[in-house]
């Protein structure tokens, strides 16, 4: 993706091949991006899920869900930590060319194919 404002950007090719700055950050712009959302203060929105069964939820959504097999999707998520969820953004917005981000010192995939698998829900198609 193309460089916003020309505001430098990291290499993501691999963890071993980043310098990092205070172990976390891929550049000191990342560092100072982290310490502005910080400053903001504002909460993380969780994902909250949605449970088709509680909600009596019936039609479209419904069919929709079970057809695609994404009843793992509307399961309430664990609690996210913040921070890390902070860092990552802060990381990610310099890391632009693929689909990792360094989260402290380890590269993490968010790829589509590693999100199916983290949900079991295996390829995704756009129509059924």
């Amino acid at each position: 993706m193309p460089q916003k404002h020309g505001k430098e950007k990291a290499s993501s090719s691999g963890s071993s091949s980043l310098r990092l700055v205070d172990k976390k950050f891929v550049n000191e712009a990342a560092k100072v991006k982290f310490g502005k959302f910080m400053e903001k203060n504002k909460s993380v929105i969780v994902e909250r899920g949605l449970r088709p069964p509680e909600f009596d939820i019936e039609g479209d959504i419904a069919n929709n869900i079970v057809q695609r097999q994404w009843q793992n999707l509307t399961d309430m998520q664990d609690p996210a930590v913040t921070t890390v969820v902070r860092e990552f953004y802060a990381n990610g917005y310099y890391q632009r060319d693929n689909d990792e981000v360094c989260v402290r010192g380890t590269m993490v995939s968010f790829a589509p194919d590693v999100i199916n698998r983290y949900f079991d829900i295996g390829k995704s198609s756009t129509s059924l």
